[in-house]
């Protein structure tokens, strides 16, 4: 029970981030001054990546939190000890990559599968402001 409350709580953390990265671009750099259009998306897309990685290393904790702390799993494989291997094996389940040679065991396996749901919906959320981003910058009516 209290795995799914930290599942939760990592997601209430990624999805709070994400928002706030997304209404900091928004009222910060596109209300800004004017500035070259490839400027702004060149930095919006910095920020969004920005965001992202931050969110997979708050996941990459989370795993090695309850590897540490609820002994509740562990991430198998080839030199799978350590941050690195932690963040290697959060940025594979949330872009849904998934190589394999790190694999979760026990409830992190719940955690991992959560991060690619997660992941997904993130990614996506960066694709569709940034093609509105871009469609209000580009369009010829302004």
């Amino acid at each position: 029970m209290i795995i799914i409350l930290y599942v939760l709580v990592l997601t209430l953390i990624t999805v709070t981030i994400h928002h706030e990265c997304l209404m900091g671009i928004k009222n910060g750099l596109l209300n800004s001054a004017r500035q070259p259009q490839r400027w702004i998306v060149g930095t919006t897309v910095i920020l969004l990546l920005l965001a992202h990685i931050v969110e997979i290393s708050f996941f990459a904790l989370g795993y090695l939190v309850i590897e540490n702390f609820f002994d509740a799993g562990r991430i198998l494989g080839e030199n799978s000890e350590g941050i690195a291997a932690a963040l290697y094996f959060s940025f594979s389940s949330y872009t849904t990559l998934g190589i394999g040679d790190l694999y979760p065991t026990g409830v992190i396996r719940l955690l991992s599968g959560f991060e690619g749901l997660l992941g997904l919906l993130m990614i996506g959320w960066s694709a569709s402001f940034l093609y509105l981003e871009m469609r209000t910058l580009w369009s010829y009516d302004r």
